[in-house]
């Protein structure tokens, strides 16, 4: 996880352990942080944890920018996969 102004950077082999740190980070500073992106290989993604995380800030902040949910992702293991949030 790294932070560089408004723009976070969180890597996909995030553990699942990590992440009550990370909600608590991000919460603290939701209203500063302008996009978010997910960077790494996909296919070592611990858990789905990350995707539900990253979608309950989309519909708290419709306006973050999240490269996962706005623009066209293509996971190697699962392809393209078309999100509605």
């Amino acid at each position: 996880m790294y932070i560089d102004g408004d723009r976070l950077e969180i890597g996909f082999d995030i553990e699942v352990d990590e992440f009550e740190e990370l909600k608590s980070f991000i919460m603290e500073r939701l209203n500063y942080i302008d996009s978010v992106n997910v960077t790494g290989d996909d296919l070592n993604m611990k858990s789905s944890t990350l995707i539900q995380f990253l979608a309950s800030i989309k519909k708290s902040k419709p306006t973050i920018k999240i490269n996962l949910f706005d623009s066209e992702y293509c996971f190697k293991k699962y392809q393209k996969i078309d999100w509605n949030i």
